[in-house]
C-alpha cells in the first residue's frame, strides 16, 4: 500500500513528497510499470467486454434463439401459464433474427419447447431458400426445419447454394482504377 501511495507521489515531478520518497528515475520506472499495468487491465476488461458484447449480439440475432416472433393469422388462442398459442386460418410467421418467413392452415407455438409446429399447405422461406410440406416443426433454438409431406408427395424445397471460390481458377479480376503517377 505504501508502494502504491509512494507511486502516486512520483507521478507529479518536482512535488516535495515525490522527491523525498522515491528517487526521480525510480519514480518513473515505478510510475511506468503502473501505467503498463493500469493500460493492461483496460485492455484486457475491454476484450471481455467486447466478448459480452459479441455473445448478446449474437444471441439477440438467433444464434440460440431470441427476438421477437410475429403471428398473424384469422384466429388465435393463447395460453400464457402454458407458453401455447395456436393459430388458424392464413397463418403467417415472421422471426427477423433468423430471416424466417412462414405460411401455413394452422401453427401451434411451444414457447417452453422453443418450437412451431406448422400445418396444412405450409411454406417456409429463408433468405433466398423455401420449402413447401403438409406439416413442418421449427426448432427455433437450433435453427431446424423438420417437414412432412402430404400422403402419397414429397416436400419440395429449393435452396440457393452460394458461388464458392474454386482455388484452381484465378480469382475474377474487378474494374480497378489504376493510380495516377
Amino acid at each position: 500500500m505504501d508502494e502504491i501511495s509512494s507511486a502516486s507521489c512520483a507521478m507529479v515531478p518536482g512535488t516535495s513528497g515525490a522527491r523525498g520518497i522515491i528517487g526521480k528515475s525510480e519514480g518513473w520506472l515505478k510510475m511506468g510499470r503502473m501505467a503498463l499495468w493500469a493500460i493492461s487491465a483496460l485492455m484486457a476488461a475491454s476484450v471481455l467486454m467486447s466478448q459480452a458484447i459479441a455473445a448478446q449480439t449474437a444471441s439477440r440475432a438467433g444464434a440460440g434463439g431470441g427476438g421477437q416472433l410475429k403471428i398473424t393469422s384469422d384466429i388465435q388462442e393463447a395460453d400464457t401459464k402454458s407458453g401455447v398459442v395456436i393459430a388458424r386460418g392464413n397463418v403467417r410467421i415472421e422471426y427477423p433474427a433468423r430471416k424466417v418467413v412462414a405460411t401455413a392452415e394452422k401453427a401451434t407455438y411451444l414457447r417452453d419447447e422453443k418450437k412451431i409446429i406448422l400445418s396444412g399447405n405450409v411454406r417456409v422461406v429463408q433468405d433466398e431458400n423455401r420449402m413447401n410440406a403438409e406439416v413442418m416443426t421449427y426448432f427455433i433454438d437450433k435453427g431446424l426445419f423438420d417437414a412432412q409431406p402430404p400422403s402419397g408427395k414429397q416436400v419440395e424445397a429449393v435452396y440457393t447454394v452460394p458461388p464458392s471460390e474454386d482455388p484452381q481458377e484465378p480469382p475474377q479480376k474487378t474494374s480497378e482504377s489504376k493510380p495516377q503517377q
